[in-house]
């Protein structure tokens, strides 16, 4: 009987340290994570509000009545349209591929697999964030290669 308590007390012992590490783990981690920067937020100065802070105004000629993205470029073919040319884009870490119909006046020498910056400007239509509508809904004014990379290139919000 008394080799059982020995053992008994062993695995005792045993759970106890066990519960002790995690616990100790557990208050190092919450502390770690509680002192960070990102963590502690103040939450003055709200309002229930929400405020209006995207100008559409198409009459106003200030830099906030266009917007940039950047699309690579996949494909690059010709239009029966003598004045336009299609061209496949891709947003960088996006996965919608979509092929448009651009102005040939705005494409200069356009290579495919290279970057672009497409500057639009805002109209009356309310545009999403997805390629069909900003080209249905917003007017492209140039086109632009960049040598910007990944996370590096412009992606203005609509």
């Amino acid at each position: 009987m008394y080799k059982n308590k020995k053992i008994l007390i062993g695995i005792l012992i045993v759970v106890l340290i066990i519960l002790i590490g995690v616990a100790t783990v557990y208050i190092l981690i919450e502390k770690d994570v509680t002192n960070r920067a990102d963590f502690n937020f103040k939450t003055e100065n709200t309002s229930s509000n929400p405020v209006n802070t995207i100008s559409n105004d198409v009459n106003n000629n200030t830099e906030n009545s266009t917007f940039t993205k950047t699309y690579n470029v996949l494909n690059v073919a010709g239009s029966n349209d003598e004045n336009y040319i299609y061209l496949t884009i891709r947003q960088f870490q996006e996965e919608e591929v979509k092929t448009v119909k651009v102005q040939k006046s705005l494409v200069n020498n356009i290579e495919i697999r290279k970057d672009y910056e497409f500057t639009f400007k805002y109209t009356d239509k309310k545009a999403q964030e997805n390629i069909e509508s900003i080209f249905a809904n917003a007017t492209l004014i140039s086109i632009k290669k960049t040598d910007k990379q990944g996370l590096e290139q412009i992606q203005d919000s609509i």
